[in-house]
Order: structure tokens, then C-alpha cells, then sequence
């Protein structure tokens, strides 16, 4: 990492999102060419995620989630707490919020966009504890995003 970067990216990779399995390095050299010291971190299980920002977050300028909306959903009442912007690098199945704010759904472009430092302040809700952007689903819209089971086609016709 060289002597201009200025912030500090704590990047947290959800592997078991659709996309989580693909190259981070490309991602990280991206980050990193637009003046971003990153340190990645993998977690196996959503709540993790909350627990590695509260536990790293007096290390970082930034969190970046690299995952689909339940990661986004996970992290989000942390990084309020922690009071760091966070950026989407969308390896989910829908990315709806990152559809939804004109993210790039192409991985280093996505990475461009935050390390060009653009904010955008948005509203968060909550739901029995649950954070939630845009949208709250019980899980069919992530049925509909990988394209809807034969069965569910016949009983609910054409959906989207």
C-alpha cells in the first residue's frame, strides 16, 4: 500500500453469497489504487458480521460488504452504531439496495464507486430488530431473483 492512502476499508466477505466465491484481489486492488488501505475479513454466518464491525471498527475510516442484501441487512445496525459509511460490493443473488441506489452490479466498477468516496445518506428501518432498506421480504423475492420454481410459476403466473 503506498504512502497516499488516506482511509482505512474494513472489507467483509460474505463466501456464501451467490458471488462470494470469486477472486476478492481484483477488489482489493481496486480499493487499494484509489488510495484505500483495506484489511479483508470473511465471516461464515450473518451475525458475525455485526460483531467483526463493533469489533473493528475503531481500525477503519469505512466497512465494505461484499455479499447481498441479508449481508447489507446484517451489518447495517452496526455501522450506524459505529457511526463509518458503508459501500456495497454486490455478490448477492438480488442486490436489491444496491440496484436500487445505481451501484454497479459489475464488481469493480461497484469498488470504483466507493473508492471515488461518493456518499449518499439513506433511511434505514427496522423490524423486530432487523434492519431493512428499501424492502422487506420473507424470502420469495429471493425466489423471484434466481427465477421462480416450475410449482410457484403455475400457482402465481408471471411475476416480474
Amino acid at each position: 500500500m503506498s504512502k497516499l492512502a488516506t482511509r482505512r476499508a474494513l472489507l467483509l466477505l460474505n463466501p456464501k453469497a451467490r458471488r462470494g466465491q470469486e477472486l476478492i484481489a481484483p477488489i482489493v486492488e481496486r480499493l487499494e489504487r484509489g488510495r484505500l488501505s483495506v484489511a479483508v475479513e470473511k465471516f461464515e454466518a450473518l451475525p458475525e458480521i455485526a460483531r467483526d464491525i463493533v469489533r473493528l471498527r475503531q481500525t477503519a475510516d469505512l466497512v465494505v460488504v461484499c455479499g447481498g442484501d441479508g449481508s447489507v441487512s446484517a451489518a447495517a445496525m452496526a455501522v450506524v452504531e459505529s457511526s463509518l459509511p458503508m459501500g456495497i460490493i454486490p455478490m448477492g443473488t438480488a442486490n436489491d439496495l444496491a440496484r436500487t441506489l445505481d451501484i454497479p452490479m459489475d464488481l469493480l466498477q461497484a469498488a470504483d464507486v466507493i473508492a471515488q468516496g461518493r456518499l449518499r445518506q439513506i433511511d434505514i428501518g427496522t423490524v423486530n430488530g432487523n434492519a431493512f432498506f428499501n424492502v422487506a421480504s420473507i424470502g420469495l423475492s429471493t425466489e423471484l431473483a434466481k427465477g421462480l420454481d416450475p410449482t410457484l410459476k403455475k400457482r402465481f403466473g408471471r411475476l416480474g
